[in-house]
C-alpha cells in the first residue's frame, strides 16, 4: 500500500483484495504472486509496485507509520483516529460519526 501511494495511485481496491483474500478467502499474502495477483485485478503494474514495495523508502514509510500510529494509541485494525481519540473497530465506527457530527472535543484518558 505504501508504494501504491508513493506512486500516486489508490490503494483501496488492492487493501480491499488483501483484506478479503486474508479474511474471508485464508490465501496467503506475504506471497508475492498472490499480492501481484491482487494488483493486476486492480490495474495496477505489479512488477513495478513489488520491486518499489521492497526499496529502503517503503521500509523507512513503514517504520514511521508504525511508530506514529503507536503513538496515537492505533494498536488494531481497525482503528481510526480524530483529534488524537482512536476509535477501535467497526462496532466503534458509529461513535465515530457522532464525534464528528457534532465537533466535540475528544475523549482524553
Amino acid at each position: 500500500m505504501i508504494a501504491l501511494v508513493e506512486q500516486g495511485a489508490d490503494p483501496a481496491g488492492f487493501m480491499w483484495r488483501a483484506h478479503q483474500g486474508v479474511w474471508a478467502k485464508g490465501e496467503n499474502i506475504a506471497d508475492p504472486e498472490q499480492l501481484a495477483a491482487y494488483l493486476v485485478a486492480e490495474g495496477h503494474d505489479a512488477d513495478a509496485v513489488l520491486k518499489a514495495a521492497g526499496e529502503p523508502e517503503a521500509a523507512e514509510t513503514l517504520a514511521r507509520n508504525t511508530s506514529e500510529a503507536g503513538d496515537a494509541d492505533a494498536v488494531g485494525a481497525p482503528v481510526y483516529v480524530l483529534n488524537g481519540e482512536p476509535f477501535w473497530g467497526q462496532d466503534r465506527l458509529d461513535h465515530l460519526a457522532h464525534a464528528l457530527e457534532t465537533g466535540r472535543a475528544p475523549f482524553r484518558a
